[in-house]
């Protein structure tokens, strides 16, 4: 991810962030000063050290199998 200076986390002036205790994630913002006041971002945290596939973080899809998943086969009838 770049980032973007027109979007910047803190405005100059005062800007109130708010801190996820258990992450160390800035999960809000909001400018409280000047023509930015009001501009910000939230977001919200819905999962911490769960297991992920590396597909989700690459541009192009590898179509990976999660392989925590039972997988059935079906054999067929028996001879």
């Amino acid at each position: 991810m770049a980032a973007d200076a027109a979007t910047p986390l803190c405005f100059p002036g005062r800007t109130l962030l708010r801190v996820d205790s258990g992450t160390g994630v800035c999960v809000s913002s909001q400018s409280l000063d000047g023509d930015t006041s009001g501009h910000g971002h939230w977001m919200r945290i819905l999962g911490v050290d769960e297991y992920m596939l590396d597909d989700l973080f690459l541009a192009e899809s590898m179509n990976l199998t999660d392989v925590r998943k039972h997988i059935s086969w079906d054999i067929g009838p028996r001879a």
